[in-house]
């Protein structure tokens, strides 16, 4: 919401606020505590909240901290190797079933619209990050 409303009116220390904010989000610790005196710690969602980090990447152009997006967004690569599996069954399901254990309707809404808002912000930087990543080869394009 508050990407939108930058988009109509012109608010610029808001708009300094929340670029600091969205820097800050997802940052290392150590960024953090230099810049709070310490981590207060308790941020959740770091794949939903790299959207932050490659808003302000697009908007200071700052092609590290968009290559940083990418990581958040893909994490350890959990979300693409996919997580362990558990088989639900008796008295705890009308029918036998697979799910993914730790997957929840928020967490997996936030990452597609992390993945769509990423893409659209940062997305020229994705090849280079899934290479750095190791999710490609080094010849692809």
């Amino acid at each position: 919401m508050s990407s939108e409303l930058l988009t109509l009116i012109d608010a610029p220390l808001y708009r300094k606020a929340w670029l600091q904010y969205a820097r800050y989000y997802n940052a290392p610790s150590a960024e953090v505590a230099q810049l709070l005196g310490k981590d207060p710690g308790g941020r959740s969602l770091t794949e939903g909240h790299s959207r932050l980090t490659a808003y302000t990447a697009l908007h200071e152009h700052d092609r590290e901290l968009a290559l940083r997006a990418w990581r958040e967004f893909l994490g350890n690569g959990a979300a693409l190797r996919g997580d362990p599996v558990r088989r639900v069954g008796g008295v705890d399901t009308l029918r036998p079933l697979v799910e993914v254990a730790g997957a929840g309707t928020n967490g997996a809404a936030q990452w597609g619209l992390a993945g769509i808002q990423n893409l659209a912000l940062i997305g020229d930087t994705l090849g280079d990050a899934a290479r750095a990543a190791g999710l490609v080869s080094r010849r692809t394009p």
